[in-house]
């Protein structure tokens, strides 16, 4: 969840990385970027290289600080380490190296960035594989949950984003994925999450939303979630459960498509429900 206080800790790494900061988990980590990216920033050794990912300016300027504070480089991707944001393949320019070619299974800009980190990292360490396996790696890797595309009819999307950050690289994903579709989201989320955000970026790229209730003792309401996606959107259904929402794929047609998203507990049971067993 955090950093400073995280279990790894009792390890020293070779490389630490720091991905992008949202405000998440505030209850523990701060109300705050600043104060999350403290957190975050007690992964941070003395004298070990740490790779950071695109960060706003305000985390940023606190990793930055606490890395120089304890005398470990940094490299900073986007600034030190550059990648094609667009167009097939794409490039990733290391501070050593160059790796062309790269065609990412995984969709978003958001996973180039990601796997631009992975390899700046394995840069640090001197342990960049070859071009080919770089490349076989890109063509083939998913991670379940991440804007993964089910072969169903119609096609359904699971995505478990659950911040307003995650939320727009999701409808990003949406717009490439499904344009022209008549979208139907099925959507849940924890108690602690932004749910008036989320609605509010993901409300465009949907035609129709059906709130479904989650199992567990951080669900929340699905009155809470009801009001705050009516208030933008038209089209906003309840279901009893993911099962009910679900059956409505079965009368679907072939300019739909739908997409289930806002939690990790409701996507493991889209998976299990449609049949998907993660590899």
């Amino acid at each position: 969840m955090g950093g400073r206080l995280d279990a790894t800790n009792v390890l020293v790494p070779k490389v630490s990385v720091i991905t992008p900061v949202a405000l998440e988990h505030t209850r523990f980590l701060g109300p705050t970027l600043e104060a999350i990216a403290a957190e975050k920033a007690g992964i941070i050794k003395e004298r070990i290289p740490v790779v950071v990912a695109g960060q706003k300016p305000e985390a940023e300027a606190v990793i930055g600080r606490v890395a120089a504070g304890k005398d470990a480089p940094c490299t900073w991707v986007g600034r030190d380490v550059t990648f094609d944001e667009t167009g097939e393949p794409w490039a990733v320019r290391l501070k050593t190296r160059s790796v062309d070619g790269v065609a990412l299974k995984m969709q978003g800009v958001h996973q180039r960035q990601n796997f631009a980190t992975a390899l700046a990292a394995l840069d640090e360490i001197g342990c960049v594989p070859t071009e080919a396996v770089v490349q076989k790696v890109a063509a083939e890797t998913i991670i379940p949950g991440r804007m993964q595309v089910l072969p169903t009819r119609p096609p359904c999307m699971l995505d478990v984003a659950h911040t307003p950050e995650s939320a727009a690289c999701l409808a990003e994903g949406i717009r490439q994925t499904f344009a022209g579709k008549q979208v139907t989201l099925v959507f849940s989320c924890a108690s602690d999450k932004q749910v008036e955000g989320i609605a509010q970026i993901l409300a465009p790229v949907a035609q129709n939303v059906v709130i479904v209730p989650m199992s567990g003792p951080r669900a929340m309401s699905i009155d809470r979630m009801y009001d705050a996606w009516s208030r933008v959107h038209m089209r906003v259904e309840r279901a009893d459960t993911i099962s009910a929402a679900l059956d409505r794929l079965k009368d679907s047609g072939p300019d739909d498509a739908w997409v289930v998203c806002g939690s990790f507990v409701l996507v493991g049971a889209a998976m299990q429900l449609l049949g998907y067993s993660p590899p």
